[in-house]
């Protein structure tokens, strides 16, 4: 991996429903090495606080199937929204490789 690894994750796609927006039971992507930071130490909070996240940046090889809105789940079962999604391939001076900044929600 070329930026190492530190987690493993899977991923699952979110499909509409019966008029209603639902992750998928089954994973679109699983056991995928990854290299995870946290990006942002201060904790964000939309609408006054209702919704409050950390922010985190992911690095993949290759280019998988990762789209924005999926979620992704690491193997200490904590699970990010992607709101970003970067792919590099065919390059000469890097590695193909796969930058995913999420969101984590916020708990208490």
């Amino acid at each position: 991996m070329m930026f190492g690894c530190n987690n493993i994750i899977s991923t699952k796609r979110l499909t509409l429903s019966s008029s209603k927006e639902t992750y998928s039971a089954s994973t679109t992507l699983s056991g995928l090495p990854c290299y995870i930071e946290h990006i942002n130490p201060e904790l964000a909070a939309m609408f006054d606080g209702a919704n409050a996240f950390y922010t985190y940046k992911c690095f993949v090889d290759g280019t998988p199937d990762i789209v924005i809105s999926d979620k992704v789940i690491d193997q200490a079962s904590n699970e990010y929204i992607v709101f970003g999604v970067q792919k590099y391939s065919n390059n000469v001076d890097v590695d193909n490789h796969t930058e995913i900044l999420m969101h984590k929600p916020y708990t208490a």
